[in-house]
């Protein structure tokens, strides 16, 4: 492998308000390159009742722009998730489409028009049998196969896979089994 050709990104923070790359002290939660020089970069943490969030591009002129930024109630970006989130993770799909995860929401696609709810975030959580509680599973990581599947890695429910039959999302659990 030949380093020749390669050089560093400065992906230092600016403060909050700055479009001009990854504002300071945000956790960088996932990153994605579709094509040379290219970065989309997600930030965001949910912590205590509070939620920030941030989608930043950088193109291949190394122009920064910033979709999304916001932290509690506030969104300063151009474009806003359906309600205040936090985003756990990015992924591109074969067709270049980038899917966004954000766990109190779900599963979003970025459009020209804004974001597009694909999968709703109560696949993410679990009602006990009694049905007097749900437990969330903290959706981590963001995957999209080839064929349209959508993988969503969690702390405590292993995958969830879906698969979009007609207009709905089916899923199911995949969960590794633990032999001794």
């Amino acid at each position: 492998m030949s380093d020749e050709g390669a050089k560093w990104v400065h992906l230092s923070g600016k403060p909050v308000g700055d479009n001009s790359g990854i504002p300071q002290n945000s956790p960088i939660q996932s990153i994605v390159s579709p094509k040379q020089g290219d970065i989309w970069v997600a930030t965001g943490l949910a912590h205590m009742g509070g939620t920030w969030r941030g989608l930043h591009h950088r193109d291949a002129e190394g122009k920064w722009h910033t979709f999304i930024d916001g932290d509690f109630e506030d969104d300063r970006g151009s474009t806003k998730l359906p309600s205040p989130s936090s985003i756990q993770g990015i992924a591109y799909d074969h067709s270049g489409q980038l899917y966004i995860l954000a766990g109190e929401v779900g599963v979003l696609r970025l459009a020209k028009r804004g974001i597009d709810p694909l999968i709703n975030h109560n696949f993410f959580s679990h009602s006990s049998d009694r049905g007097d509680y749900t437990v969330g599973c903290y959706p981590s990581a963001l995957g999209v196969a080839r064929n349209g599947d959508v993988f969503v890695s969690t702390n405590s429910f292993g995958v969830l896979a879906f698969r979009k039959n007609g207009d709905n999302w089916t899923a199911r659990q995949i969960t590794l089994k633990n032999e001794r």
